[in-house]
């Protein structure tokens, strides 16, 4: 959503939700006047980042045993949402199956072409008050990067990706400094957040060719999100429309 930024003062908390306010246009078409919201500005805790945390936080169990459970957990849930049986995870999240797209009518059925399944999620009642009281911090508004399409390298079509393939990124602004381990592009499936490399850099930020190292199976469905700083805040994006792995064709 294209959002015309303001700036704002800078809180001298350290820690806290981190957040910019600008313009929203769409809203501001809708409401006739002009509307601002906010957006926070927040990393994304990786699965081995939340192993870290519960192994600081006093937890007897080492990190790589932690990592296999929830791996573990993430494929039991996986299963038991196919099976189309909503998931509720002690009070933190309940997790759902649920369609989207139109039918014709009462009498209408699932079409692929028309609709497609896809997993909601709402917050429990043990997170839903969690940042309740908790410190906020504004920060400078930013024009942030923009991901418009990803492109599959090995055969030129959009939105799929090869395991441990190669892929081109087109869009606005994405420039980072690669020497940081917490920028860049990162591929995240099923909580595990690796890093890309570059192949092919590209000075104006437009179209960055990657490699993900990240093995895949045929229809895992990874994202991709991008990180950067940017007047000292590091932010990220995601790209928005769905991806899929798939197959590499064939060589003739």
């Amino acid at each position: 959503m294209a959002t015309e930024e303001i700036e704002l003062s800078t809180g001298s908390a350290n820690q806290g939700v981190r957040y910019t306010v600008s313009r929203n246009a769409g809203a501001s078409k809708f409401a006739g006047k002009e509307v601002y919201t906010a957006r926070v500005v927040a990393d994304t805790a990786a699965l081995g980042e939340v192993a870290d945390a519960m192994v600081a936080h006093g937890c007897p169990y080492a990190k790589s045993y932690i990592v296999a459970v929830l791996t573990d957990m993430a494929n039991v849930m996986g299963d038991l949402l196919r099976q189309g049986r909503a998931v509720n995870l002690g009070g933190l999240v309940t997790l759902r199956p649920s369609i989207k797209g139109t039918f014709e009518g009462e009498d209408g059925c699932f079409s692929s072409g028309t609709n497609r399944l896809t997993v909601s999620a709402s917050v429990g009642v043990k997170l839903r008050g969690v940042t309740s009281g908790v410190a906020t911090i504004k920060q400078g508004g930013v024009t942030l990067p923009a991901l418009e399409r990803i492109v599959n390298v090995v055969d030129g079509s959009e939105n799929t990706l090869c395991s441990e393939g190669q892929f081109i990124v087109v869009g606005n602004r994405l420039t980072w400094d690669d020497e940081q381990p917490d920028e860049g592009f990162f591929l995240v499936l099923q909580g595990v957040k690796t890093k890309c490399t570059v192949i092919v850099p590209d000075a104006k930020g437009k179209r960055p060719v990657l490699r993900t190292s990240q093995a895949m199976t045929p229809g895992d469905e990874p994202e991709v999100w991008f990180y950067t700083r940017i007047n000292g805040g590091l932010f990220q994006v995601r790209y928005e429309a769905q991806l899929t792995c798939v197959v590499p064709p064939e060589e003739p």
